[in-house]
């Protein structure tokens, strides 16, 4: 298992355990939101990045739906909450993360499984829907993912990601292979993989599947970083290795270098 040092740090700070109870990832923010960010907006923000991707599903009764990287489970009990017979399974390769989801979850339609996302401890042809919420840059291939998830889907199946991809014209090609490793973010995020929407719609035709819409809500998520250094201001954390991770993606994201993308695809 990859070692993800910014869950090392959730469970070692109980202060922090309440704000990232349910999602922890970005939020998507109104386009005309200015000004300081409560933790209140910044729980509504997370929440409205996941019911964004929610509704990208194309949920129906009966379905079964596979939450990729789940977390704490918190898209699952979304999902269930609002579908009252949709069943969903999450899916996390961390026993930890696994455990909490379990505890905070009381909904009889909601399991969890340990499990690598790259071999997939499924039946193949089990799921109508997939969603992978901000997890699939930690995986160790973009491809063998999508792959498994081609194989875990039905025939009219529907994958939705969230991800931050490279917007290559505006780097240089000699700083794409070295862009998000070994530097702040790979040190308190993990090891992460990086690619473009031209490399998600070649590895996604190749496995069988298709892109059929992507959106960049980069400038809807960017209130997230304000909101990370007041935390890390509140929390006498400025300059710890969270507070120059994120300092370090907002840098990229400010140039427009790094992109946040939400993805479909549909089975070819």
């Amino acid at each position: 298992m990859r070692k993800l040092p910014y869950f090392d740090f959730l469970f070692e700070q109980p202060q922090f355990e309440e704000l990232f109870r349910d999602h922890v990832h970005w939020g998507l923010f109104d386009s005309t939101h200015s000004g300081t960010v409560s933790k209140e907006a910044f729980g509504q923000a997370t929440e409205a990045l996941s019911q964004t991707m929610v509704t990208l599903l194309d949920l129906a009764g009966g379905m079964n739906v596979l939450d990729v990287g789940c977390g704490f489970g918190g898209t699952s009990r979304l999902i269930a909450k609002a579908w009252k017979d949709v069943r969903v399974t999450g899916l996390n390769i961390d026993s930890r993360q696994i455990a909490r989801a379990r505890q905070l979850t009381t909904s009889d339609r909601v399991s969890f499984v340990e499990g690598d996302a790259c071999r997939i401890p499924l039946a193949s042809n089990s799921f109508d829907r997939l969603i992978a919420v901000e997890s699939v840059f930690h995986f160790p291939s973009r491809i063998r993912f999508l792959y498994e998830a081609r194989r875990v889907l039905k025939a009219d199946g529907i994958l939705v990601v969230s991800d931050f991809l490279l917007n290559g014209p505006k780097l240089p090609s000699s700083v794409t292979t070295v862009l998000l490793q070994g530097n702040p973010v790979e040190r308190f995020y993990g090891r992460v993989n990086t690619t473009t929407v031209t490399g998600y719609r070649l590895m996604s035709f190749i496995s069988g599947l298709r892109l059929v819409e992507h959106m960049n809500v980069t400038h809807n998520t960017l209130p997230t970083y304000s909101f990370l250094k007041q935390l890390a201001q509140d929390n006498k954390e400025v300059n710890s290795p969270p507070d120059l991770a994120n300092k370090f993606m907002e840098e990229l994201a400010q140039r427009d270098q790094l992109r946040y993308l939400v993805l479909k695809f549909r089975c070819r």
